[in-house]
């Protein structure tokens, strides 16, 4: 995909030379093209964008999560180094060409992420060491409004608020030119759901998933061929209204994948100031997923709906907030009951569906389970080069499985910290440590501590 939009590139820049050269011939010196070369322009200058840092993470569990050796092991430690690169060329009659990739090398492993549970192995965490996320053709048609085609991330296709995935490859189009309006629309056909560095463990697939696979994990519960049973392309489309300028965003949006779902959904944010030193705001999503997969395979997942919302207020640099976001008690698409083989703690890795849990560490799974509700609470502040970050949120009336048989039990709560420096204005450290409590026993124990950090350089 890369040689095909560097040699498609290279082939606009060398026609545009070669037309410019023709049409600015030095008249004082015929046939000599004048020093102006928009090849060179055009494909050696341009803007690089990067990060080379480090990151670690500690877990410590309340019962064996792990085995090293054959022995039972109840903690973990791990640390990685990373580089993360960009590059955008100078326009040629408006025309980009942009590049990226990632890659990551292991710095230590310890206790339950070594040996069995290497976090590096081919099926793990990072799969992947290497990888090219990027190789696009951006055409600007105006100052805000593009074409793009190829791949790129998630934000310059555009992502709802349900939407899934890192990286996308296919076509897309976004128009800036009506006022408070700004529209997109993309047909995807592959997408590389995960590619990050963070402590957060999204970690790097080893491969990009077409989307006439549904998902890369649709087939792992399921004694069949689903290989040819899903659209081969998703389509999206979604808006940014201002409504109100200043005040209130509103963003609508439709994601269609034939035999999977099609997801209908709707964003607010809306913020007032009340005075000179306080805001008011509410932000939210709704969306109802419209399941279609088929029956013979998965005959338990329906539609179901999820809702997030949450109000906060802002006074001299500190944010105070309260929310809840639910999923309705419905089965979740490709999924089935405790004993089926299919039931989930999690999604399944689905292009135009994802959670919205607001804690880091989603409730040890419980803050994904269809018929769970959670209440937050957060603060933030920041004073100078330092930021910190609290999050706190319980979760009850969750899917649970015990022992092959379904109850709406599972709950838990989690706290989360965040604490952010900036060294300096390319580099950035950063303290993460969250405590998950899980407050039903009856499906296995998954409370644990977690310890997390980066040291950053951006460039």
């Amino acid at each position: 995909m890369l040689t095909v939009v560097v040699v498609l590139f290279g082939s606009l820049a060398i026609a545009a030379d070669a037309g410019s050269d023709r049409q600015n011939e030095d008249p004082n010196g015929p046939g000599k093209p004048s020093e102006r070369n928009i090849l060179k322009q055009g494909v050696v200058p341009g803007t690089w964008e990067g990060e080379l840092g480090m990151q670690f993470r500690a877990e410590q569990h309340e019962d064996d999560e792990f085995v090293v050796g054959g022995e039972p092991e109840d903690s973990a430690e791990t640390g990685w180094g990373y580089l993360e690169l960009s590059w955008v060329s100078e326009p040629v009659y408006g025309t980009q060409v942009g590049l990226g990739g990632l890659a990551v090398t292991d710095l230590w492993q310890k206790d339950g992420f070594d040996g069995n549970n290497d976090i590096f192995a081919d099926d793990a965490v990072f799969a992947d060491r290497a990888k090219w996320t990027q190789g696009y053709l951006k055409h600007n048609i105006t100052a805000e409004s593009y074409l793009i085609a190829g791949r790129a991330d998630d934000d310059l296709f555009g992502e709802p608020a349900t939407g899934d995935g890192d990286y996308y490859q296919g076509l897309g189009l976004t128009i800036a030119s009506i006022p408070r309006v700004t529209l997109r629309a993309h047909a995807v056909n592959e997408w590389l759901n995960d590619a990050s560095p963070s402590w957060d463990f999204g970690g790097v697939n080893d491969r990009w998933a077409e989307l006439r696979e549904g998902s890369l994990e649709v087939g792992e519960d399921v004694g069949a061929d689903t290989s040819s049973r899903f659209g081969s392309v998703a389509y999206t489309a979604m808006a940014d209204i201002e409504a109100v300028t200043g005040m209130l965003t509103v963003s609508p949006y439709v994601q269609h994948h034939s035999d999977v779902a099609t997801s209908l959904g709707t964003s607010v944010e809306a913020e007032k100031p009340v005075s000179d030193m306080l805001s008011l705001g509410l932000e939210g999503t709704w969306a109802t997923h419209l399941e279609d997969t088929p029956d013979e395979l998965w005959p338990h997942d329906e539609d179901f709906q999820q809702r997030l919302i949450r109000g906060y207020g802002k006074v001299r640099g500190v944010e105070l907030g309260v929310g809840y976001y639910s999923i309705s008690h419905d089965r979740i698409i490709f999924n089935g009951p405790p004993g089926s083989g299919q039931f989930e703690r999690d999604f399944k890795d689905i292009y135009i569906l994802d959670e919205m849990d607001p804690m880091e560490e989603d409730i040890g799974k419980y803050g994904e389970q269809q018929g769970g509700g959670t209440i937050f609470a957060d603060a933030s502040f920041s004073w100078g080069p330092v930021s910190l970050a609290v999050l706190y949120g319980v979760v009850d009336g969750a899917a649970a499985d015990v022992g092959g048989v379904e109850t709406d039990d599972g709950e838990g709560s989690e706290l989360d910290v965040k604490l952010g420096f900036d060294i300096s204005e390319s580099l950035t450290a950063h303290l993460f440590y969250a405590d998950v409590q899980d407050d039903f026993a009856g499906d296995g124990e998954q409370g644990y501590d977690m310890l997390a950090g980066a040291l950053i350089y951006s460039f």
